[in-house]
C-alpha cells in the first residue's frame, strides 16, 4: 500500500504533510462531501471492471454440425450420374456422389469394434451392430435417429430385393427366422422364413434380394418371396451378377458354376477353391475378385476372368480388413472400390490392376452402394 500518493479519477493528490508534524497530535481530518463522492465513484468503477471482466470470458465453441458437406479434392473421371458410394467409419457415415465429387458426412455415436451391418435404403442407411446395441437410421442430409429394437434386435440386418425393403433376423422363443420389412414404415411383410435347422454359416445376401445359408446338405437359399431351396455345393463368391459356387455340373463332375440372376447356369473349368471370406462376383458375372494371401502374409486382391482363367493381381494391400463390404464393383463393372489396411478408399482398374485414385475421406471400415436400378 503506497503512502506517498493517492490516485483518483480527479487526478493525483500529493501528501504534503499535516499540521502537527512537529510532534503534536494532528486534529481530526474532516471528510468532505466531494471526497465521499469520489470514493463512491471509484468503487462503482471498480465494480464495473469486474462485470466487464466476467463478460469477456471466452465461451466454449459450439459443437460441430452433425451433417457437413464438401467435395473430393480430385474427382473420379468418367463416372455416370445417379449412383452413390457409402462408407461407415467408427463415428461417421459418408455419402459420396462420384460423378459430382459431392461428399456428405454425418456424425454418429461410436459403434465399437464388433461386426456391423450397413444397409442402404432409398432415403437412408441403417447401421446395426450385431451385438444388439440399438441400430441407427441415418437419413440423407439429416441427423441420425435410433431405431426401435423390434427392427434391429440381435442378429443380421441385410439388403432386401430393392431399396424399400430389408431383411432382419427375428427370434420367437427359441426359433430364429428371417423377416422382410418395409424400410419406411418398418411393417413386416408376409415373408417370414425359419432359419434352416442345419445351417452353420450365414445369412449373406445372394445378390438378387434373397439370402444364403450354408450348412449340412449344401446351400440353403431363401428367395425374396420366401421360397427355400437346397442345392449341393459350396459358395465361392456372391454379387449382383449371381452366385458363384463349386458344385456338381455336367456328368456330376464338380466345377465352378455361376447361377445367374436370370435363372441360367454356366459352368467354367477355372479351378477355384472355397473362399473365406467369399469372393465378389462382377455385375456381368464374367469376373470375380478373390482374396489372396501372399508369401509375406499380406492380404491382397486378384481378379479372375472366368472364361479364360486369366488372373490379374490388384495393386492394393488390404491386410486386416478383408471381409464383407470391403470390396465393391461399380454398377457398370468398370471399377473396383476397396478399403486398404489403413481404411482408405482405393479405386482400382480391374482390367489392369492399377490404382487409379485414393479418395480423401476419413478412415472407413465398410462400404455399400446405392444406384437407380436398386
Amino acid at each position: 500500500m503506497r503512502g506517498v500518493d493517492e490516485r483518483t479519477s480527479a487526478g493525483e493528490v500529493l501528501d504534503l504533510g499535516v499540521v502537527g508534524e512537529d510532534g503534536s497530535e494532528p486534529p481530526p481530518r474532516a471528510v468532505s462531501r466531494r471526497a465521499v463522492l469520489l470514493t463512491l465513484g471509484g468503487a462503482a468503477l471498480a465494480g464495473g471492471g469486474v462485470v466487464a471482466a466476467r463478460s469477456q470470458r471466452p465461451t466454449p465453441p459450439p459443437p460441430p454440425p452433425l451433417v457437413t458437406h464438401g467435395r473430393l479434392r480430385r474427382p473420379i473421371e468418367g463416372v455416370p450420374l445417379g449412383w452413390q458410394l457409402f462408407g461407415l467409419g467408427s463415428e461417421v457415415v459418408v455419402r459420396v456422389d462420384p460423378a459430382t465429387s459431392a461428399v456428405t458426412q454425418t456424425r454418429i455415436p461410436a459403434i465399437g469394434d464388433s461386426q456391423v451391418f450397413l444397409v442402404v435404403g432409398r432415403r437412408r442407411v441403417v447401421v446395426h451392430p450385431v451385438t444388439g446395441a440399438p441400430g441407427l437410421g441415418v437419413p440423407d442430409d439429416e441427423a441420425p435417429t435410433t431405431l426401435p429394437a423390434s427392427v434391429t434386435g440381435i442378429g443380421a440386418v441385410l439388403p432386401g430385393p430393392d431399396l424399400d425393403h430389408l431383411w432382419i433376423q427375428s427370434r420367437a422363443d427359441s426359433s430364429l427366422s428371417m423377416v422382410l420389412l418395409d424400410a419406411d414404415g418398418w411393417g413386416s411383410l408376409p415373408v417370414d422364413v425359419p432359419v434352416p435347422q442345419f445351417a452353420t454359416t450365414g445369412p449373406i445376401p445372394d445378390g438378387a434380394g434373397g439370402l444364403i445359408f450354408e450348412g449340412v446338405g449344401g446351400i440353403y437359399r431363401i428367395s425374396p418371396t420366401g421360397n427355400l431351396t437346397l442345392s449341393d455345393g459350396i459358395v465361392l463368391a456372391v454379387g449382383r451378377g449371381g452366385v458363384l459356387v463349386l458344385g456338381p455340373g455336367t456328368g456330376k463332375v464338380w466345377r465352378t458354376i455361376v447361377h445367374r440372376r436370370d435363372g441360367t447356369n454356366q459352368e467354367f473349368r477355372v479351378p477355384i477353391g472355397p473362399q473365406l471370406p467369399h469372393g465378389v462376383l462382377a455385375p456381368d458375372a464374367a469376373s470375380v475378385v478373390l482374396y489372396v494371401v501372399d508369401d509375406r502374409r499380406r492380404t491382397t486382391l486378384s481378379v479372375v476372368r472366368l472364361a479364360t482363367g486369366e488372373v490379374q493381381p490388384l495393386d492394393v494391400d488390404i491386410t486386416g480388413v478383408a471381409g464383407d463390404g470391403t470390396v465393391l464393383w461399380s454398377p457398370d463393372g468398370s471399377r473396383l472400390f476397396c478399403l486398404d489396411t489403413d481404411g482408405r478408399v482405393r479405386v482400382l482398374d480391374p482390367a489392369t490392376g492399377n490404382l487409379t485414385a485414393t479418395l480423401d475421406l476419413p478412415p472407413l471400415r465398410q462400404l455399400a452402394l446405392r444406384f437407380p436400378a436398386s
